[in-house]
């Protein structure tokens, strides 16, 4: 063998094996195998603590999963300080910050809360044809939330939505209840008017 073939031979060789440890533009196995972190967990109501189908759990560096019938997710992510948040329709955003190690599996549930529906307006003492007149510290309850009327008579309560029964009492007054029906995330104008005994 002479020189010339020889050099053609090691050229070659050395090309095959440049050409080896390249990877194509669209093989992120790399990035697959850095995914060493497994976050399993449950999705419920945290008003009923029913489970949730279909919420989207998602990390910061773009990893995502779909929560089961039985609110059940699996999440493989990269180790480090990750944040997770889960979204689902009627539900407000929850997020938690973690830290997680390589090669190991964490178990984190999700309580998503629905958002809180605002009642706000006055009470009233009610006197035909007179004006009505302000109640101060009267009490309204709703949804197991507890408030008090200011000096103006006004007040303001987060509940839930849906139906809801108001009592509302001041003393020297008769006591009243009312029903409602508020949506989530709605804010409602309601005024309520009391009476003498």
């Amino acid at each position: 063998m002479n020189v010339s073939k020889l050099s053609i031979i090691s050229l070659s060789i050395l090309t095959i094996s440049c050409f080896e440890g390249i990877e194509s533009p669209g093989n992120n196995s790399g990035n697959q195998s850095q995914l060493s972190v497994t976050i399993v967990g449950i999705v419920r109501d945290a008003l009923t603590d029913s489970t949730i189908e279909g919420a989207t759990i998602s990390s910061d560096n773009d990893q995502s999963s779909i929560s089961l019938p039985d609110g059940s997710y699996t999440l493989k992510i990269q180790p480090g300080i990750r944040t997770l948040s889960t979204t689902a329709d009627g539900f407000a955003v929850s997020e938690k910050v973690f830290n997680c190690e390589a090669d190991s599996q964490y178990t984190i549930d999700f309580d998503l809360t629905r958002p809180l529906a605002k009642l706000w307006g006055g009470v009233f003492y009610s006197d035909w044809p007179s004006p009505p007149t302000p109640i101060a510290n009267a009490t309204i309850i709703c949804a197991e939330k507890l408030t008090f009327t200011n000096n103006e008579g006004a007040y303001e309560l987060e509940i839930p939505g849906g139906s809801h029964l108001v009592r509302i009492s001041a003393q020297g007054y008769r006591s009243t209840t009312e029903g409602i029906t508020i949506s989530q995330g709605q804010t409602l104008l309601h005024n309520f008017f009391l009476y003498m005994p």
